[in-house]
């Protein structure tokens, strides 16, 4: 089951086009029953490797499926986390995060489901066995921090496993700090969490956030501070190319706005380099990572005008060619559309955008490369 970590992307499902149907090589797969909020793993071997979300919003099951390269059929599930009911998928943001390590085990976080008023419910971790055939006992990886928003892990192939959240306590939104986790045995041990981003800056309380590693190890957060009596939430990375000990912190997008906007980013790395994408006032934005500086330093929106895109996710082809999917016209407990469109290695885009109706409620998309093409998971 060997994966490539730097093919790390986010996932979801809908409704309206049969499984494998193809448009202008953009598969649209409905994964099975009526699950929401999976991500996937794309496989050296040609298989998606999917978690996805099931049962009740506010308390439900994560589970674990491959999806063979042909597009016919998924594997057998297999129950992700070990206490039934324990992953939550109200507010969109919030559901499971995955990565891979060298050896193929797979890492899983997620946001515990709230079972009465005043719970503290954690960011819950769980890792596949060795042999590949079901997950281990779930674990809280963040302590007594107050939760809210979505979580991030990555893998860096060597053994290091970075699992990301952000929390406070008493301070509002401006005492929050993104914190990490390392573990250099895969998972087995972890330890204690550092604060990584600045203080002062604050996080924004219920926005998620991504993390990615690339072949070189080189480690990536995208998250959204609260700033300025949170009046400021901009997009801002992290950077760290040794194993997590020390970070390079930027704002990268500034954006006014005294409320949570409830946002996602992605993150996904070809042969052309580090993209991020995030949305801001209703538009997606793409940055490419500069190498030499270590920092964005190229932003474009998307072609056209805002119209509630959100909760975009990226996918690379072996040649450089992104496929940016997003959902339109979602909400606190309202579905919407599914859109996407095709750009090159400049960010150039290749044609216009295409797009279906059927989203479910508190879902969204990601996307998948192939051999030829990309399949969107929904």
């Amino acid at each position: 089951m060997k994966l490539r970590a730097f093919l790390l992307l986010g996932i979801c499902i809908a409704v309206s086009r049969a499984p494998g149907e193809s448009i202008d090589e953009v598969s649209l797969i409905s994964l099975p029953g009526n699950a929401i909020q999976p991500k996937a793993l794309a496989g050296a071997d040609g298989r998606a490797h999917v978690v996805y979300f099931t049962g009740e919003a506010g308390g439900g099951d994560l589970f674990f499926s491959v999806l063979g390269p042909n597009e016919a059929a998924f594997t057998n599930p297999v129950r992700v986390n070990s206490t039934p009911g324990s992953a939550v998928a109200t507010g969109t943001i919030r559901g499971a995060q995955v990565a891979t390590d060298g050896d193929g085990r797979i890492h899983v976080i997620w946001n515990g489901a709230m079972k009465a008023k005043g719970d503290r419910p954690p960011l819950y971790y769980a890792r596949s066995n060795p042999d590949g055939t079901g997950f281990e006992e779930q674990r809280p990886v963040s302590g007594n921090w107050l939760m809210d928003g979505g979580g991030a892990v990555a893998a860096d192939g060597q053994g290091g496993v970075f699992v990301f959240f952000h929390g406070g306590e008493g301070h509002g939104e401006e005492g929050r700090r993104v914190f990490v986790r390392v573990s250099t045995d895969q998972g087995e041990t972890f330890e204690d969490e550092r604060a990584i981003s600045p203080e002062g800056l604050g996080v924004c309380a219920c926005c998620g956030m991504q993390a990615f590693a690339d072949e070189k190890g080189h480690l990536f957060v995208i998250y959204r501070t609260a700033s300025e009596g949170a009046r400021m939430r901009d997009i801002a990375t992290l950077f760290s190319k040794d194993g997590g000990r020390t970070w390079k912190h930027e704002i990268v997008d500034r954006w006014e706005i005294t409320q949570c906007p409830m946002s996602s980013m992605s993150i996904a790395g070809s042969t052309k380099g580090v993209t991020m994408a995030w949305e801001r006032e209703g538009q997606i934005y793409l940055g490419r990572w500069d190498e030499e500086k270590e920092a964005i330093r190229e932003i474009r929106a998307l072609p056209g005008a805002p119209a509630g895109r959100k909760h975009p996710s990226l996918g690379a082809d072996r040649t450089g060619d992104l496929l940016v999917a997003w959902t339109e016209g979602t909400g606190w407990n309202r579905g919407g559309e599914i859109a996407w469109q095709r750009f090159d290695g400049s960010l150039r885009p290749k044609r216009a955008p295409d797009r279906v109706s059927g989203l479910p409620v508190w879902s969204f998309v990601s996307v998948v490369p192939k051999a030829s093409g990309f399949a969107i998971l929904r």
